[in-house]
């Protein structure tokens, strides 16, 4: 695989194959077909792209992509690890999400950057938590963001909800998120954007909101479980 640390396309399709890289970083990387199973923890210089076909990231290892796009095509399946695996985006300076899948897959827990990188949405997304450290940004573009668990972003992150072009949705970002929002830095809402705690059935307990003094354009608490639980505050709470 040395060939592939710096240039070229591994691309891969068939039944039941594994990447598994060694320790090595490859450059771009596409699934176009059939099912394929990352094997312990892999990093891609260039992008990730799965045109056909099923991914399975691996139990407890990352995925970590720092090419200029990760991209998921229509009637594609993409399995999140399972235990402490997470899917990065980390490129230094901008690259591009998108899946264009007409039901989103669940990305697991995401992590845009390792500082600093800046991501940008072309589609929705869905995922179990999603996590912006200190320095990156994600510019949602207008797109929807799902979470089942949490948003945490931290320090001098930047969240962006501003909806104009080029190549924005149009009609304002929904955060949707299960869990906790943990605001450390920089929110900037939009027009038409809203930010909807839809505690989950599964969650069933109260949820935290950190403002860190960062105003809302739309607010919505809810709670989908089975008892009266609560949006609990923290820090100045405005909604414009």
């Amino acid at each position: 695989l040395d060939n592939f640390s710096t240039t070229g396309l591994l691309k891969m399709n068939g039944t039941a194959k594994q990447v598994t890289s060694a320790g090595k970083t490859l450059n771009n990387f596409e699934v176009s077909g059939g099912s394929v199973t990352q094997v312990g923890a892999l990093t891609l210089s260039g992008t990730f792209a799965q045109t056909a076909g099923t991914f399975t990231q691996a139990a407890n290892n990352n995925l970590t992509v720092t090419g200029d796009s990760f991209t998921l095509a229509n009637s594609t399946t993409f399995t999140r690890a399972s235990g402490s695996g997470i899917l990065i985006f980390d490129k230094t300076g901008s690259m591009t999400f998108a899946d264009n899948n007409s039901t989103k897959q669940n990305l697991g827990t995401v992590q845009i950057g390792a500082s600093p990188t800046v991501t940008t949405l072309t589609t929705d997304m869905s995922a179990n938590n999603l996590t912006i450290p200190n320095t990156d940004t994600l510019n949602t573009k207008g797109y929807d963001v799902t979470l089942q668990n949490n948003l945490t972003c931290q320090s001098t992150c930047v969240l962006d909800l501003t909806d104009t072009g080029p190549s924005n949705e149009g009609d304002g970002t929904i955060m949707d998120i299960g869990g906790n929002w943990n605001m450390s830095g920089t929110f900037t809402a939009y027009t038409n954007s809203l930010v909807f705690m839809n505690s989950t059935a599964a969650n069933n307990s109260n949820v935290d909101i950190a403002t860190n003094g960062q105003a809302f354009n739309d607010f919505e608490c809810k709670n989908a479980g089975t008892t009266n639980d609560d949006c609990n505050i923290s820090g100045n709470f405005t909604v414009n």
